[in-house]
């Protein structure tokens, strides 16, 4: 009973120290893949009272396991309060970037109607701008991708482990919002899945080009950040405001960098700032 109590008393403290791991590469926000103040005080209580359980000598097996099942179950309540991508409707639409994982930070992007869909660095333009809609077609509750470009929708009934292309008319495979446990900049990734009970079986992956079909792993270069149209272009402008800085501070005046150059180089970083 005493090593059962040790062991059990040292998965708690491991999970302490997953979940607080949770809340810290969070983070408070309205854009998709971030939470609410009062659902990270929540999970900030329930981890100060397995805490307490885990501190008190008074606690035994029983007391543990039942300290690490409620701060489960405080994960995956923290989860469910992830803030998910906007499905747009006829009064109201929603374009986003979603940026994937294979190339490094590529971005979904339409090489044109009935073409496959690809990975590629940023542009931005509409090719890479996509929105979600209710899917009408298919039996189950889900959503359908569309681009911008072309207003085409991303065929989801692509068979397994196959290049996905652009199609003209709805599909009928409904794909849902499945928020991850992979963070980037403290934002929460999404898989996206087919809905139980649609067909084939789906989720969207971020190939070395091609984006594909692959329901095998979930964490083989299947997550995707999703990036809302306005806050991504300002994360864009920043990064490129960077690369202009470090231009400036790191290249001299001479043959091929002239005064001028650099003049005309720093007032467009002011005029961007």
């Amino acid at each position: 009973n005493t090593l059962d109590a040790a062991a059990i008393k040292a998965d708690l403290a491991a999970k302490i120290v997953s979940t607080q791991s949770m809340l810290s590469t969070t983070a408070v926000g309205v854009q998709p893949g971030m939470f609410t103040e009062s659902s990270r005080t929540d999970l900030q209580t329930a981890i100060q009272t397995a805490q307490s359980v885990h501190d008190n000598a008074a606690s035994g097996a029983a007391e543990y396991q039942t300290a690490i099942t409620n701060l489960n179950n405080a994960g995956l309540a923290y989860l469910a309060t992830c803030v998910k991508p906007s499905v747009s409707d006829a009064t109201t639409t929603k374009w986003y970037f979603l940026q994937g994982t294979r190339p490094a930070n590529s971005y979904m992007t339409s090489t044109g109607s009935k073409l496959p869909i690809i990975g590629k660095t940023v542009i931005p333009d509409d090719t890479q701008l996509w929105k979600f809609v209710a899917n009408t077609k298919g039996s189950a509750t889900g959503f359908a991708l569309v681009n911008k470009a072309t207003g085409e929708y991303l065929s989801a009934n692509t068979p397994f482990n196959t290049a996905v292309s652009s199609i003209d008319t709805m599909p009928s495979n409904n794909l849902r919002f499945i928020v991850s446990d992979i963070y980037t900049n403290k934002t929460a990734r999404f898989w996206i899945e087919h809905v139980t009970g649609s067909t084939p079986a789906f989720r969207l992956h971020a190939g070395n080009t091609n984006v594909m079909n692959w329901n095998g792993n979930a964490y083989d270069n299947s997550s995707w950040l999703i990036l809302d149209y306005s806050n991504a272009l300002k994360t864009f402008l920043s990064e490129s405001l960077a690369k202009a800085g470090l231009l400036l501070n790191n290249v001299s005046e001479g043959i091929v960098y002239t005064a001028e150059n650099r003049t005309t180089l720093s007032n467009a970083q002011v005029v961007a700032q």
